[in-house]
């Protein structure tokens, strides 16, 4: 592998993980726990459940929208 390359994959590697780590903090922050990952519940399922509750919360006059 050249060098650009190389450099090239791990500036990749590093956005992924600057990626994961601030989901995974608005997702506590709405959520109230940590994320669990897996091979079933990724970003996509994630998302639907902090709509689910951030919904739930509005309806109920806790969070301003």
């Amino acid at each position: 592998m050249q060098i650009a390359d190389e450099k090239a994959l791990l500036e990749e590697i590093d956005a992924r993980d600057r990626f994961e780590d601030a989901f995974a903090d608005a997702y506590y922050l709405v959520m109230g726990e940590a994320i669990e990952w897996s091979n079933i519940y990724g970003t996509g399922e994630a998302l639907y459940d902090m709509r689910r509750k951030l919904r739930r919360e509005r309806a109920k006059g806790a969070v301003g929208g």
